[in-house]
């Protein structure tokens, strides 16, 4: 699989005599099966970078087929449930079928368990994905060219005609309408209906601003996207054009409970009183599924969301050459933030930054432009205790109350380390819980000013390649310290320069893993220059 060391599954097959009179009972397949195995299979992101595109790029370079099948040998966190959504896999393997050989892993009719009393025989098996991922726990990269063509294929599976998409949507419906009538009839054994993954309502939670026009505001609000642009693979280029003006199309995902931004509100009011963008305000809540994270993102040039899972949607953001480079805006405090998605963005060609609103500290100090009256200390104490019991942590009785104010205020609790000295680890396992799980301010009128710096370089862009074939490529504007967020020149390196980049990869077969000339990548090397971070 692709994933940590500390994961890695090694697996090879046994081999079985079968006399002559069983022979007759076999199951033949005439096509290749693809051996792999899942890191976290349950975690959207996990299951898309880490499972779902290595297998494809597997496929892609072992001549899979829409007939050929799966077998799924191992997992590295087993938390599937039945009718979870983001199984979809009928888009690369309409045909074929997944082995999983637990009954918890059948989570959709694509699973199936092997045959008790006969085997099935294929014509040949690919084992292993060849560690291959984005992010640096992988030995090797997946080619950028990879994520595209997966992207493309999802899109021309379920909307390449508004009609193709309103006969999905249909189908979703059905379907979830049987999967609550079962939940009811078999409540020992399913989840309640009121908490089912249901990717209809995360279609019909999204709300659109300024769709419409130009000059609508708040009012504006839609819960159902335009009609002209509805089923439509790329309806700023086809049916919905603005020729006259440019305003991107900004989404945000609101999160419930752990993460979410405090004051989301205010930054909606900000965006779309600026009357510059276009605005979806999106939920992932209720469940979406492959399909639908791939329609709600197929027209969003700017992303914005706290870290987490919903920022993996970013794969089917519009790029080039039609679009300008993706942007993703991750809403972070300034006491913890993560680089998993830098790793993933990067290999894919998108722009990664960060959006810190507070706290400030001695040991940390924030951004001069930064408000502490917009970006205040926030706690929750319920959240800290939850973490402390999922880290084992036990403070003393008699001075709960204080360490507990201790540890989550914003300075580093020196004085908590000498008290609790055994438990170094345990407290510094407890801070980063907690920061990254608690919700967050964002700044509104800085996060305004980096949306407008945004869409004046987007603007420009578009209106240089209407005038010459150029294109700035991904390495310029990463040499201009535009493409990702701060400690990144490591993950650049790698990823974008490096001789494991997932650029100028051979797809060929017989040459797979080796890489085509890149002069400009070339000339970047013999410069010396260093890809430097992007800062606010």
């Amino acid at each position: 699989m692709s994933s940590r060391e500390s994961a890695d599954y090694y697996w090879k097959p046994r081999f079985k005599t079968i006399s002559p009179g069983a022979m007759s009972s076999v199951y033949y397949r005439h096509e290749s099966l693809f051996v792999y195995g899942l890191f976290w299979p349950g975690h959207f992101s996990h299951f898309l970078y880490d499972g779902m595109l290595p297998l494809y790029s597997t496929m892609r370079r072992f001549n899979g087929t829409a007939s050929s099948w799966l077998l799924r040998q191992a997992e590295y966190v087993g938390e599937n449930r039945r009718d979870q959504a983001v199984w979809e896999m009928e888009a690369i393997l309409p045909h074929g079928r997944e082995l999983v050989l637990s009954d918890f892993e059948v989570a959709s009719k694509f699973q199936v368990l092997p045959p008790k009393r006969a085997p099935i025989c294929f014509d040949r098996a690919v084992v292993g994905l060849g560690s291959q991922c984005g992010l640096n726990y992988c030995a090797k990269n997946t080619p950028t060219e990879i994520y595209q063509a997966y992207s493309d294929q999802i899109q021309g599976h379920y909307w390449p005609t508004p009609e193709t998409w309103e006969s999905h949507l249909r189908s979703r419906a059905e379907s979830e309408k049987e999967r609550t009538h079962h939940a009811s009839e078999n409540p020992a054994t399913s989840a309640a209906p009121n908490i089912l993954p249901s990717p209809t309502n995360c279609l019909q939670s999204a709300r659109y601003y300024g769709f419409n026009h130009k000059n609508s505001g708040l009012d504006s609000i839609s819960h159902d996207e335009p009609l002209a642009r509805h089923g439509i693979a790329d309806p700023d280029n086809t049916t919905d054009r603005e020729e006259d003006s440019y305003r991107p199309v900004v989404a945000i995902i609101e999160r419930r409970g752990t993460r979410s931004v405090l004051n989301p509100n205010t930054v909606i009011s900000a965006i779309v009183q600026s009357r510059n963008f276009r605005l979806k305000v999106l939920s992932y809540d209720h469940g979406c599924g492959i399909p639908e994270t791939a329609y709600l993102m197929r027209d969003v040039h700017i992303l914005i969301s706290p870290h987490g899972n919903a920022l993996g949607g970013s794969l089917w953001m519009p790029s080039l050459p039609r679009h300008p480079f993706p942007v993703i805006i991750s809403i972070d405090s300034t006491k913890y933030y993560e680089s998993w998605f830098q790793w993933t963005t990067t290999a894919m060609g998108q722009r990664f930054l960060l959006h810190q609103c507070g706290p400030a500290t001695s040991y940390h100090p924030a951004p001069q432009e930064i408000n502490p009256k917009v970006c205040p200390l926030y706690r929750d104490l319920d959240l800290a205790r939850t973490s402390l019991a999922k880290v084992g942590l036990v403070l003393n009785k008699t001075t709960e109350t204080e360490d507990l104010q201790m540890l989550t205020d914003a300075e580093y609790p020196l004085e908590l380390l000498e008290r609790y000295h055994d438990e170094t680890s345990r407290v510094n396992q407890f801070l980063s819980e907690y920061w990254k799980n608690l919700s967050r301010y964002a700044d509104p009128a800085r996060l305004l000013m980096l949306l407008e710096q945004i869409r004046a370089e987007n603007k420009q862009e578009r209106d240089r390649r209407r005038v010459t074939t150029t294109q700035t490529t991904y390495l310029q504007i990463c040499s201009e310290s535009r493409c990702c967020g701060p400690q990144c020149e490591g993950i650049m390196s790698r990823n974008v320069v490096g001789e494991l980049r997932a650029y100028d990869q051979k797809l060929e077969s017989e040459e797979w893993g080796q890489y085509y000339r890149n002069e400009e990548q070339e000339a970047f090397g013999r410069s010396g220059e260093v890809l430097h971070s992007w800062t606010a």
